[in-house]
């Protein structure tokens, strides 16, 4: 079935680019936390052409054949819920691994997660959904504080030869017969990138028998869309705010042994345990509060956009801007426009050399801006924002960092 053709304005993106057809997206016909239906959500906002891949493209592929969808926010009335709908084939956004642990937020916050695991699953035998780079694995079977790991995961990084490790090349929904027995469940930045949230922690609860634990990381996604980070997009579909993941875990069988938050807004630790299903009453609404909040966040994209447009250098090998990820496509549909920048700047190996999916604009290491003259770098991470400062005032002491209006700018 040939994909359809579009013509895409925007400059420093390929002119006739493939759409998803309409037919192959994937339609939310129910609530995700309730499973009710309802002919009443209320449109939010619509971005087209936008990429289907938050990485980088591979270097057989060209510009005119990535992939692009239309972002369609809604908010049901009922829970307040913020979810994008119709969404995109897996197959399109997880077409490879590209979440590397990269930088020193990453590393704390992967170190901390597994010393939670070890202190609450000592000697255990493990599940982890997700996690492909094999970082957690690794730390825990090397340091011998769990007995085995199994890792299922569509996109491994590779075959991992550790010992006490086997790797499940899958889906969790298409999960067959475990290769052997486990008694813990964990997964880190997995549950905000499924489609149903409610089935995904009904399938968690039945590898589990009662008293085993469910262990995992979230990002604190309500506060990060509060505080305008990049943090929704077709990856992360669904605004879950910490107190309807609270709901979530009731309603499916688990009880919340320990919950602790790590670095600020970044994410939220839970320590879950599998107990007998009981009937709860109905999700907290935060229709309000989250319109409001997700109004603000789309809205602040498009300020910060404009504001760097207007402070970007004349001399186009002056302006960088960083993450070959995300946060630089949403700027880049947002207005700021690419034929302006020399390159992308990012800290993952892997990316260097390669094109931002989605544009022509080719990634470089920071240390590109070493010999510039008072180079330019737009710089809207997040939360990770301050740490990668540091690290380019160090390549480069006459760097001109842009960053948003409410974070501080370094001159």
């Amino acid at each position: 079935m040939m994909r359809h053709r579009a013509a895409i304005a925007l400059a420093g993106v390929a002119t006739a680019q493939l759409l998803v057809p309409p037919k192959k997206m994937v339609f939310r016909t129910r609530d995700p936390l309730t499973g009710e239906t309802s002919a009443d959500w209320r449109k939010a906002l619509a971005i087209d052409g936008f990429p289907t891949f938050m990485g980088v493209a591979e270097a057989n592929e060209k510009p005119d054949d990535d992939v692009l969808a239309t972002m369609r926010w809604h908010i049901i009335p009922e829970t307040g819920v913020v979810l994008l709908n119709p969404l995109v084939p897996l197959h399109y956004i997880y077409r490879h691994q590209h979440n590397a642990v990269v930088g020193t937020v990453w590393s704390k916050h992967h170190n901390q997660f597994a010393h939670l695991v070890a202190t609450h699953a000592p000697g255990g035998r493990i599940l982890e959904i997700g996690g492909g780079h094999g970082y957690l694995a690794a730390k825990l079977l090397f340091s011998e504080a769990v007995q085995h790991w199994t890792m299922v995961d569509p996109n491994p990084v590779s075959t991992f030869a550790i010992p006490d490790l086997d790797i499940v090349k899958s889906y969790v929904e298409d999960l067959g017969k475990l290769p052997r027995e486990i008694d813990c469940v964990v997964h880190s930045h997995t549950l905000e990138h499924m489609y149903d949230p409610a089935r995904f922690f009904e399938i968690v609860r039945g590898l589990l028998s009662e008293g085993q634990l469910h262990i995992f990381s979230v990002p604190n996604l309500f506060a990060l869309v509060n505080d305008g980070q990049p943090s929704l997009h077709f990856e992360h579909t669904i605004l879950l705010r910490e107190e309807h993941i609270h709901w979530l875990l009731e309603s499916k069988g688990f009880e919340i042994v320990a919950k602790q938050y790590f670095g600020g807004t970044h994410s939220i630790f839970y320590v879950t345990k599998a107990v007998e299903r009981k009937t709860i009453g109905p999700p907290p609404n935060f229709y309000h509060e989250n319109k409001r909040a997700f109004q603000r966040w789309h809205q602040r994209i498009f300020e910060d956009a404009a504001a760097f447009k207007g402070r970007l250098a004349e001399d186009k090998s002056r302006n960088f801007i960083f993450a070959a990820h995300v946060a630089t496509q949403y700027l880049l549909a947002a207005g700021l426009p690419s034929e302006r920048f020399a390159a992308v700047l990012d800290n993952n190996q892997d990316k260097i050399g390669k094109r931002l999916y989605g544009h022509d604009l080719f990634v470089r290491a920071p240390a590109a801006i070493k010999n510039i003259d008072r180079p330019v770098v737009v710089l809207r991470t997040g939360v990770y924002d301050d740490e990668i400062a540091a690290q380019l005032v160090a390549v480069n002491p006459g760097v001109v960092i842009l960053r948003a209006a409410r974070n501080a700018t370094i001159t």
